[in-house]
């Protein structure tokens, strides 16, 4: 398993102008199936971030530029970046993105959906998973019992 930054962001990164309104950043999001949009201005700088939730938001508002909706404060780590420390980061700042750069460029972006899918090879390729749902389902059965018990024999404290 690979715990290395590059491996696990979307490389092919695309981005649309400030000026572009609601209605049809929703659909490239759509058509390309994912939920962050990077915006940049008329110089190609990346100046903002939107994600699904936000074009929902703003999608019953008349002609609204994702300017006026972006997210400005974008946050980047740099390639060489821990995993760990980007997940702390999220759960911390409770961010679903981040923008990842290679030499000050922005060369991806790392998402929750990115982690999760991280965390399913993770367990899938252990045995925590299987013995995390074994001891789930133990303590279940163990609750159950005690339950049943309970209900044969009421006066049982």
């Amino acid at each position: 398993m690979n715990l290395n930054l590059s491996k696990n962001m979307s490389k092919n990164l695309i981005t649309v102008s400030e000026k572009m309104q609601v209605a049809e950043a929703l659909m490239i999001m759509k058509s390309h199936h994912f939920r962050h949009l990077p915006i940049i201005n008329s110089t190609n700088e990346i100046v903002g971030i939107v994600s699904d939730r936000d074009l929902y938001k703003a999608l019953n508002s008349d002609e609204v530029e994702l300017s006026q909706i972006m997210i400005k404060d974008i946050y980047k780590f740099d390639i060489k970046t821990n995993m760990k420390d980007i997940v702390d980061k999220m759960i911390k700042l409770k961010i679903s993105a981040f923008l990842v750069t290679q030499d000050d460029e922005t060369c991806g972006i790392i998402t929750s959906e990115d982690m999760l899918q991280l965390l399913a090879q993770l367990l899938s390729e252990s045995n925590i998973g299987m013995t995390m749902l074994e001891e789930f389902l133990q303590a279940a059965s163990e609750i159950s019992k005690g339950l049943s018990n309970a209900v044969k024999n009421p006066n049982i404290v």
